[in-house]
């Protein structure tokens, strides 16, 4: 899934970004809403803030979630239509679901104290 950044910073800079913090809040906010708050363990939402400068990574990410919520809730459906497409597409070229790829990168991160060079760079996978 190429997930195209929205702010000036990346949206014209291609390569291996994962995104600016906000950018990568707004896609926990909408991923969040479609597989559930229960998929968002702490370790699963280490993926979105790992690299954020701060000692509260994971409070900033969860207080930008709930700000977003109610704006990007009647895009939810779009947004699962969108990845269903995607999914479709990763799998019939024999790839893992976006889902499946998420959950590896969580199990991935079990028991790690650092964000792992192997998993930031499936972090950052795209369509390629």
């Amino acid at each position: 899934m190429n997930l195209l950044a929205i702010t000036p910073g990346t949206s014209l800079k291609f390569g291996h970004s994962t995104g600016k913090f906000h950018e990568r809040c707004l896609a926990y906010a909408f991923l969040r809403s479609h597989w559930g708050a229960d998929v968002m363990s702490a370790r699963a939402r280490w993926i979105f803030w790992a690299g954020v400068s701060s000692d509260n990574g994971d409070e900033r990410l969860r207080s930008q979630e709930k700000r977003y919520r109610p704006r990007i809730g009647r895009s939810i459906p779009d947004f699962a239509e969108l990845l269903g497409e995607v999914d479709s597409f990763r799998t019939a070229h024999g790839r893992p679901t976006v889902r499946s790829l998420f959950d590896q990168i969580v199990e991935g991160l079990a028991w790690k104290r650092e964000f792992p060079d192997d998993l930031w760079k499936r972090r950052a996978e795209t369509h390629r």
